[in-house]
């Protein structure tokens, strides 16, 4: 589950002028035949949250179909928005480099703007400590080299106090 899988069933409704009320329709029959697979009604769920009004969300009834309680739905469901959001903005950070938060993806996920700025930050401090940390383990990596590299360099002389062997079989 990524912001643009919402986009997209957004963008494909919306070309195709689904209203909410056939949307809906389409939703029931297909949660129908998901009643064994609640991981799958969650991301419909999910989904239609996401692509459909507020006020037409509640006449789904999907919660409904899932054989949790009402509050644990709805944990299950502010958790998969969380691991969504987190997701994305962990791989734009480490792929794309992104600086700012990105909006449209909140938007498209209906996080509200002040919730995405505050996770995002958050996930800027986090990579920036790992990076801190990935630096100073290969400082310290790099130290432990090269002070092996200067042991190996050193003369025999002045590790044991004895003559190189080299001179002890000259002719």
């Amino acid at each position: 589950m990524v912001p643009s899988t919402i986009q997209d069933v957004s963008l494909v409704k919306q070309l195709l002028r689904i209203g909410d009320d056939k949307a809906i329709n389409t939703i029931k029959k297909l949660a129908a035949t998901m009643s064994d697979a609640p991981s799958l009604l969650g991301k419909l769920l999910f989904i239609a949250e996401r692509i459909l009004n507020v006020q037409n969300v509640a006449s789904l009834h999907l919660v409904s179909l899932l054989p949790y309680c009402p509050s644990i739905v709805a944990d299950l469901q502010r958790n998969m928005l969380e691991r969504c959001y987190c997701d994305y903005v962990t791989h734009e950070i480490e792929h794309n480099n992104m600086q700012q938060v990105p909006m449209a993806a909140a938007a498209a996920l209906r996080l509200d703007e002040a919730h995405a700025k505050l996770r995002f930050d958050g996930f800027v401090l986090q990579r920036i400590k790992q990076l801190e940390q990935k630096s100073a383990k290969e400082a310290t990596v790099q130290a432990e080299h090269d002070e092996e590299l200067d042991k190996e360099h050193l003369d025999f002389v002045a590790r044991s106090g004895e003559l190189p062997k080299a001179d002890l079989h000259a002719y």
